[in-house]
């Protein structure tokens, strides 16, 4: 079984991606010990986890986000040097106590992946 990802660039460079829909999680995903909180588009979010292509973080209200929103600034430490990432809201999920926004990376070059990896092991419980 597959499923079809468009990854979105410039208006001239679109790339289509097929991969196996049972490795779509191939990532290991990394909670916090501890609350964190990170900004997407200047408002303050608690981080549930970060895996290598994404986060999901602890919304109050559903209408925080839809699917399919563009997301343009997303900080994971609140300091001057800190890369501002982009993504898609990729999902929503309810359950008796928390909703959680799911949020795939778009990154632009390298740099911003070895960044989401060096704060995902900075985060990983030893």
């Amino acid at each position: 079984q597959y499923e079809l990802l468009i990854l979105v660039g410039r208006q001239d460079s679109w790339e289509v991606i097929m991969r196996d829909a049972e490795n779509r999680r191939e990532s290991n995903r990394t909670y916090p010990p501890e609350t964190k909180h990170i900004f997407i588009n200047e408002k303050l979010f608690i981080l549930n986890n970060i895996g290598r292509n994404g986060i999901s973080v602890l919304v109050e209200t559903t209408s925080d986000f839809s699917l399919g929103q563009r997301i343009v600034s997303i900080l994971l430490e609140n300091h001057a040097d800190a890369p501002s990432l982009a993504g898609v809201v990729s999902h929503m999920s309810q359950s008796e106590s928390d909703i959680v926004c799911g949020i795939r990376f778009e990154f632009k070059n390298r740099a911003e992946f070895d960044y989401v990896e060096k704060i995902k092991d900075s985060l990983a419980v030893r």
